[in-house]
């Protein structure tokens, strides 16, 4: 069992390849923004990690206890192959409509959803919700529509007819109608669970916090710690609203702060933990894994006690090396392009409000 923890906009998605174009891992993209839509309503893709992990006015938001153990219980299902207390949102997730380029070896499950055009019927479902389409735009609605869709299904079995649950009863059993037509395809997701040895995930919405939990009660579990420049992530993040946080708005500045503040705390939580569990968790920067690809990949695979794919190093030589895009760029002349994304005077700002993760670190990203 292998999480990639990683960030918005650090590079996970290509690190991801690493395991994604191995034909014996199970690999699964983004997974918890279906379980963050299940639990508040929210719209898919909206659950924007910056506001997981920080409230409108920049404080530090503390994660509920019972955000944090659904995580945990859904990473110990998902790896353990027992699909059937996954959400119903996880099987139909608009996600899936694009993940043919993050996870071509899905072709088979993808297939059986379009014939049941099970996401069509995902959207009719959708129109009964009543929630904030944001995660963190409205908390007290956010919080309402929680105990609505996830606490008293879980605890308490709401009763027919209370008010204010009529859109949320309806919501449950439209997708209840959706989970039987997409079982067909759930098998074939449980059958390529159940055939892999190695399972892995990447998430930008999981926190160390919720690792914890995770590490102290399932076997034979590695974390990849996967962060990269402030400076870059923060100019990356800029190019679209849903790269970033409600509290930065338009600010690179602000935005590498909430960064830079949520990285610290799970690097000094996994420094805690390393000495708990020794040989669990493994740090990957991502300039440096860019210079240096085929030998992080050997690194990686060593990790995992596993043997690397002879296709994948001629892909990564391929994609880190090749210089006929359009400018003629590789990723190591790209990994730069921040510099000129950002005013000399941001740069500076974000190097001083980042201090200390640049003192902890102690990575030259020059």
């Amino acid at each position: 069992m292998v999480v990639i923890l990683a960030y918005q906009r650090v590079g996970s998605s290509f690190f991801g390849k690493l395991f994604d174009l191995n034909p014996n891992i199970f690999y699964v993209y983004e997974p918890l923004d279906s379980l963050y839509r299940a639990m508040y309503g929210t719209e898919s893709g909206f659950n924007i990690p910056s506001d997981i992990t920080s409230l409108k006015d920049g404080r530090n938001r503390i994660l509920p206890k019972d955000e944090v153990v659904a995580v945990e219980e859904f990473l110990t299902n998902l790896f353990n192959c027992r699909l059937n207390k996954l959400p119903t949102e996880s099987f139909v997730h608009s996600f899936w409509s694009f993940l043919p380029m993050f996870m071509p070896s899905w072709s088979p499950y993808l297939e059986c959803l379009q014939n049941v055009t099970l996401i069509h019927g995902r959207a009719k479902c959708s129109a009964h919700v009543k929630c904030p389409r944001r995660f963190g735009a409205q908390p007290s609605k956010t919080d309402s529509c929680k105990h609505h869709l996830w606490t008293s299904e879980r605890k308490m079995r709401t009763k027919a007819g209370a008010t204010g649950l009529n859109w949320s009863t309806s919501y449950k059993q439209c997708m209840s109608n959706v989970r039987r037509a997409a079982d067909k395809c759930i098998r074939i997701m449980d059958s390529k669970c159940k055939r892999m040895l190695i399972r892995v995930t990447k998430t930008v919405r999981v926190t160390m916090e919720s690792i914890e939990g995770l590490v102290a009660t399932a076997e034979n579990v590695r974390v990849i710690q996967l962060f990269r420049d402030p400076r870059a992530v923060a100019a990356s993040r800029m190019t679209a609203k849903t790269y970033r946080g409600l509290y930065a708005g338009n600010s690179s500045v602000l935005e590498a702060g909430v960064y830079c503040r949520i990285l610290l705390r799970d690097l000094h939580t996994r420094r805690r933990l390393e000495k708990l569990y020794p040989g669990t968790f493994y740090e990957v920067i991502y300039e440096d894994f860019v210079r240096h690809p085929a030998q992080y990949a050997s690194h990686v695979y060593r990790f995992l006690e596993s043997d690397i794919p002879d296709t994948l190093s001629a892909w990564i030589l391929k994609n880190t090396r090749n210089t006929s895009r359009p400018g003629g760029e590789n990723r190591t002349r790209r990994m730069s392009k921040w510099k000129r994304k950002l005013t000399v005077e941001q740069s500076e700002k974000i190097s001083t409000l980042c201090k200390e993760f640049y003192d902890t670190i102690k990575y030259d990203f020059e």
